[in-house]
């Protein structure tokens, strides 16, 4: 079982290439039936993601993905049919020599390149150069990929031979943070284009994560721990204490027991950028209400039962907190419509 966010959903639209900010989702099904599979293997297989690609049994054919580009930085994740994949000698020529790293989330590749070949199985990774010619052939599953430009990984590592071809273990440093943050950046709500530098930002921390992941030097090592693994691991914090935020007893224990860090660990991490876990709680908890009392649908429901379901327990507590924290009563914002 992974907590990694839902599968992402067809759409119609294609992925445009050079495109940053939004995230772009495309759905085989969305294609019309009787060109369905050469517009697919054609226009988007060859042209788009630049790769020879065929279904591998005549099963119901899916190719659900979203796809996200950020300065640079390309992430992609999808649910798909078990097909295959090639990166031929002739599409090598164009030139791309960015780094991939592969990660199924559910299924397994096997893949030959360079007289290899070998089986790729849940949560593992394999990293390999777009510049060398390969074949992987996926059961159907879902899998993630995250491109790092190789300048951008050259400049992170001291040793280059380990850009050719790799597999990495599922429990390597930075993994699953690299698989957390770049499934939060395609998750739904991540769709909406950003700014420049928050675009520069998420790319510096896959490209960080990316060089943990690959083995970085000691200094570039440490460069990556404290400016990009230390975010991952917040987003990860604010996103599990935002899913327990209702649970009125929920504490860093259990937190601590989720993530498998100590609460030690965890309050050092949250003091990183000031906000201490209670703090953290309640402003979930506090954001929740303020939806809850800007939702015509909740418009009969008293403050105090919109204030319990957000998980407070005490409504004086409550009042006093969401009032320092929006300049409002509950019942002002209420009555104004919005948060």
């Amino acid at each position: 079982m992974h907590d990694d966010p839902a599968p992402v959903q067809p759409h119609a639209s294609p992925p445009t290439p050079g495109a940053p900010g939004p995230v772009t989702l495309f759905s085989a099904s969305m294609l019309p039936a009787a060109v369905r599979m050469e517009i697919w293997r054609e226009a988007f297989g060859r042209e788009v993601v630049r790769l020879d690609m065929a279904p591998l049994d005549d099963g119901p054919f899916r190719y659900d993905a979203a796809f996200r580009l950020l300065n640079g930085v390309s992430i992609g994740a999808g649910a798909v049919s078990a097909l295959s994949c090639e990166r031929t000698p002739d599409l090598v020529r164009d030139g791309n020599n960015d780094i991939l790293i592969l990660i199924p989330l559910e299924g397994r590749i096997r893949i030959t390149q360079r007289g290899h070949d070998f089986l790729l199985r849940d949560g593992e990774a394999l990293v390999r150069r777009s510049d060398d010619p390969g074949l992987t052939r996926s059961a159907a599953g879902r899998y993630l990929t995250v491109t790092i430009p190789e300048r951008e990984l050259v400049r992170r590592l001291t040793d280059a031979d380990r850009l050719t071809l790799s597999t990495i273990p599922a429990d390597a440093e930075g993994l699953a943070l690299l698989r957390h943050y770049a499934l939060m950046l395609l998750a739904p709500g991540a769709g909406a284009a950003c700014g420049k530098v928050a675009e520069r930002l998420a790319a510096e921390h896959l490209a960080d994560l990316a060089s943990l992941v690959i083995g970085a030097g000691r200094e570039a090592w440490h460069l990556a721990d404290i400016r990009s693994a230390a975010a991952a691991r917040l987003l990860r914090i604010d996103a599990e204490i935002a899913a327990h935020a209702r649970e009125p007893t929920y504490s860093i224990e259990a937190l601590s027991q989720t993530l498998r860090l100590s609460p030690g660990h965890l309050r050092k991490l949250m003091a990183s950028d000031g906000h201490s876990f209670s703090r953290r709680l309640r402003d979930a908890r506090l954001q929740i209400a303020a939806e809850a009392l800007t939702d015509p649908r909740r418009a009969a429901d008293p403050v105090s039962a919109i204030a319990y379901d957000a998980g407070f327990s005490d409504i004086s507590h409550f009042n006093r907190a969401f009032r320092t924290a929006f300049g409002m009563t509950p019942r002002e914002m209420r009555e104004a419509g919005a948060p």
